[in-house]
């Protein structure tokens, strides 16, 4: 931070303010500017943008907040951390007078609308700093924030993330009053470059008109996805054009707000419902929504418009993967994960849903890491979000919240604050990074001892007072398997992630620490948990059986074996969003990929095909239908195509996939399958083509040496395509 920069702030009573710098250059060749403003901010040098990117800086725990107040009270101490933008703008500046404009915007910082969680502000007022280097004819030139700025209003009168936008076409700036900014206090934080990916306009959509009622339209996007509309309007000055965000449409074709957090009242009274308000000029005006995103399929105009356009917003995380199959399960399951989870997937933050909460619940975000870093180029996504979950852990007790940022939010023990360990340790072996495991390991080393310490006698048995205590979540019905039993499921697992952890970087007190307590959990769990006559766990309930096998409580295979009987019996994932993706993990291990593609691909009530006959696009909070109807947590199944339906993985002392290994586990239904990942030792492709007297195999690999493991013979690939034929099980079974 620059010795001569200051923090400045805009006065509380405008909406969206634009700070104004103006300072006079003698033949400037080059320029550099550290920057950033809290919500969000926008520079223009000289009247031209410096960038395309949205919604920076990324949201992080900027600074401290009362938080005993929240809707889940904190009484945590948390490491708080602001970024700042790095931007080269030589090719703006011109001699004589030159001029900055720094547009600031609420976003998390000033939001205080939205308070279902309680009151997340961090400040009442925007603030801005910056510090730009200028070479010029005369030397170096500073130009930094320091208080000689002045302040104005905008366009826009109002702005929330939750909410909307509302812009004035009428406002003109040269009508503008200016007003002094104020000193503010620098925040006590980490105050560093921002490396990780911003937002942006990625395409744009045509949406279709499906109704029309006077001067009121419903338009179709065709697909649930997050980003503003984009109206030209004009002609009627002082009218106002509405357009109203929804994800659903009721049987008269009219938008149905409820999954979006319509039944959330906000500070003023009115429904929590997206909308944006557009205040008409006699003259035409492109109103573009700039500070706030929304998450819907359907729009409601209201109000006479020229033209509309959607503009898909969402972190620049590209897809790395393709899939090809005429499988109508497999194909919703890849093409709607996708959808969800860019549609959650803002400031590098895998939000729960894009409406309602947007906030980065740890549950959420850990069980479906896995799967976004084998379909996406997700390793700056994660980084970023690894280090939000560490900042938001108590310096003290250890304690990790539900949401990182720590925003407020329900969660449990287990099944959130362990992502503190599995995100990491995923991260590490994806791609082969161990300083994270390094950077991380202090931290997961204080959660540990925070979950002995809310254990009784090894069973975990609470959190923080006055706090939710979830075990799984969202299971059709109510939750039925114990709470204290998946929490303490959760904890063995990372018990066996740090053993592993600390032999690695060399923690041997530590491992051999973890290795007892592991030893005396267990046996508490099956004092506690186990009937030795059936070999099931609390009755095998709702996956219950499946979290004894992933942990590592099965030691005869009993309870294996009555997973898959249950299983089969139901037809269908009667689990929570943890329990989903841990029965689909131990299934495709069992070699039971038979039994998960039929539970993929049922039709069934909980099932994915039972969403997309109800048209859905994107993965639902509940599988049957309640609430949000973009939530990610339930697709982390989707992984299974690729590292079990496909087979590409790696061997187990593997990292990076320095020793990658496919061995497909093709299900019998499943004839005819091709797909790709990019992995950080490169693309790998397999198709396979399944009929009734051949299984044909069509592979790529970026490597020599690959291993390819099919009906129990390896071979190995060389770098290059190769094509292998085996006898169809089908046609064995049939002699």
């Amino acid at each position: 931070m620059g010795n001569n920069s200051r923090w400045i702030a805009c006065p509380k009573n405008i909406a969206v303010p634009v700070i104004k710098k103006t300072f006079t250059l003698n033949r400037p060749t080059s320029g550099e500017i550290d920057i950033t403003g809290l919500g969000f901010f926008r520079l223009t040098v000289n009247g031209k943008r410096v960038t395309d990117d949205l919604f920076t800086p990324a949201l992080t725990d900027y600074a401290a907040r009362d938080m005993r107040a929240w809707g889940y009270p904190l009484f945590d101490t948390t490491t708080h951390r602001i970024y700042y933008l790095h931007y080269k703008i030589g090719e703006f500046l011109h001699d004589g007078e030159n001029v900055f404009e720094i547009t600031l915007a609420p976003g998390w910082w000033a939001q205080n609308d939205h308070v279902t969680e309680g009151r997340m502000s961090f400040s009442e007022q925007m603030v801005a700093w910056f510090d730009a280097k200028i070479q010029t004819a005369d030397g170096e030139v500073s130009v930094v924030s320091d208080g000689s700025e002045l302040c104005r209003a905008s366009e826009r009168t109002y702005s929330n993330l939750y909410l909307g936008e509302n812009i004035d076409a009428n406002f003109r700036v040269n009508d503008a009053v200016f007003a002094p900014v104020e000193l503010y206090d620098t925040p006590d934080a980490v105050f560093e470059k921002q490396t990780c990916l911003s937002d942006g306009v990625i395409r744009k959509i045509q949406p279709k008109l499906i109704k029309t009622d006077g001067n009121r339209r419903i338009y179709d996007c065709g697909e649930n996805i997050t980003g503003v509309a984009h109206v030209t309007a004009g002609g009627h000055a002082g009218e106002t054009v509405t357009v109203r965000y929804s994800e659903e449409i009721d049987a008269n074709t009219e938008p149905d707000f409820d999954s979006t957090g319509a039944s959330w009242a906000v500070v003023r009274g009115i429904p929590q419902i997206q909308t944006d308000v557009f205040t008409l000029s006699d003259e035409k005006f492109d109103f573009v929504p700039e500070f706030v995103w929304h998450g819907f399929r359907y729009m409601e105009v209201t109000g006479d418009i020229d033209a509309i356009e959607v503009l898909v917003i969402h972190t620049r995380m590209n897809v790395t993967s393709t899939l090809e199959t005429p499988n109508e399960g497999l194909s919703f399951l890849y093409d709607a994960y996708k959808r969800t989870m860019l549609g959650n997937m803002h400031n590098c933050i895998p939000s729960d849903c894009p409406h309602r909460e947007r906030l980065g619940y740890t549950g959420d975000g850990q069980v479906t890491a896995r799967t976004a870093m084998m379909i996406f180029d997700a390793k700056e996504a994660y980084r970023k979000w690894i280090q939000d979950i560490c900042d938001c852990q108590d310096v003290i007790s250890g304690h990790v919240q539900h949401t990182a940022p720590a925003m407020g939010g329900g969660g449990g023990p287990g099944g959130w604050g362990c992502a503190i360990v599995i995100v990491p340790d995923e991260y590490y072996h994806h791609y082969g990074d161990i300083e994270i495991l390094k950077k991380c390991y202090p931290h997961m080393k204080a959660w540990m001892g925070y979950l002995k310490s809310h254990s009784t006698k090894g069973i975990v048995t609470s959190e923080e007072v006055g706090g939710w205590c979830l075990g799984d979540w969202a299971c059709i019905g109510s939750v039925a398997i114990p709470v204290e039993y998946v929490n303490t499921c959760c904890m063995l697992d990372s018990l066996n992630r740090m053993i592993r952890i600390s032999a690695l970087l060399g923690y041997t007190a530590d491992k051999k620490a973890f290795e007892v307590y592991r030893g005396y959990v267990i046996d508490a769990m099956r004092q506690k948990y186990y009937e030795s006559v059936s070999g099931s766990w609390v009755g095998g309930t709702q996956g219950a059986d499946a979290f004894a096998v992933w942990c590592g409580l099965d030691e005869d295979g009993r309870t294996l074996k009555n997973l898959i009987k249950r299983t089969k019996d139901i037809g269908v994932f009667d689990t929570g969003f943890i329990g989903t993706e841990i029965l689909s993990k131990v299934l495709i291990s069992a070699g039971q990929a038979d039994l998960l593609f039929d539970l993929l691909n049922t039709e069934k009530l909980g099932g994915y095909l039972y969403m997309k006959r109800a048209g859905a696009t994107t993965i639902w909070e509940h599988l049957d239908g309640e609430a949000s109807h973009n939530h990610h947590m339930f697709a982390a199944p989707a992984l299974h195509i690729f590292d079990g339906f496909l087979g590409i993985g790696q061997e187990d002392d593997s990292v990076g996939y320095e020793k990658p290994v496919i061995a497909p586990k093709l299900p019998k239904k499943l004839t005819d399958i091709k797909g790709s990942v990019t992995l950080p030792t490169g693309e790998f492709s397999v198709s396979a083509t399944h009929t009734e007297n051949v299984v044909r195999f069509d592979i790529t690999v970026p490597v020599d040496g690959v291993k390819f493991i099919y009906q129990g013979k390896t071979t190995i690939l060389k770098k290059g395509t190769s094509t292998l034929c085996y006898e169809s099980s089908l046609n064995r079974r049939k002699k």
